[in-house]
C-alpha cells in the first residue's frame, strides 16, 4: 500500500492512466479487494479499460460469475470485454454460459472465433470446432 500512498502523495490520485495501472497492478498481484476498492471509489470516472481490466483479473482469480455482473452493469462493452466473458466462461467449462454470451454478441472476430475453437476442441466436439473454423472469414496462424 505503499505505492498508493505515494500516488496519493505526488497527486496522481485523479488520474485516470495512473489509476487504471494501479488496479491492474492489484489485481495481477492477487489484492483483488484493494482493486475492487479503487475500482469503486471511482466508478463514475471509469473508461473501458478500468471495467476490462477488473472483469480480465475477476476471470483470472475464477470469479467468472463477479465478472459477468461487471460485464452486465458496463454501458459499453467492446470486443475485449466480449472475448474476455468468452474466455472466462471456456475456462471453467461453462459451455452453456459461453454459448450464451456468443449467441448475444453483436459482432465476432477471430479472437472469439480461436476461442469458440479452441473450447469445442479440447472438448472433442471436432464438427463443431470444424464448423466454427469454416464459417471464419477471416483466420489467423492460430487458427
Amino acid at each position: 500500500m505503499l505505492l498508493r500512498a505515494q500516488i496519493v502523495k505526488l497527486g496522481f490520485e485523479e488520474d485516470l492512466y495512473v489509476r487504471n495501472s494501479t488496479i491492474h497492478m492489484y489485481a495481477c498481484f492477487g489484492h483483488l479487494g484493494s482493486a475492487w476498492k479503487l475500482f469503486e471509489g471511482f466508478v463514475e470516472e471509469t473508461d473501458i479499460v478500468t471495467w476490462n481490466s477488473m472483469i480480465d483479473r475477476c476471470v483470472k482469480n475464477g470469479m467468472v460469475e463477479g465478472a459477468r455482473e461487471l460485464f452486465d452493469e458496463m454501458r459499453d462493452n467492446d470486443l475485449v470485454s466480449w472475448n474476455t466473458m468468452i474466455g472466462g466462461y471456456t475456462s471453467v467449462g461453462m459451455m452453456e454460459k459461453m454459448r450464451e454470451v456468443f449467441s448475444i454478441m453483436p459482432k465476432w472476430d477471430v479472437v472469439t472465433r480461436n476461442s469458440m475453437i479452441d473450447k469445442y476442441a479440447r472438448d472433442a466436439n471436432v464438427a463443431l470446432a470444424r464448423g466454427f473454423f469454416d464459417s471464419m472469414p477471416k483466420k489467423s496462424l492460430v487458427s
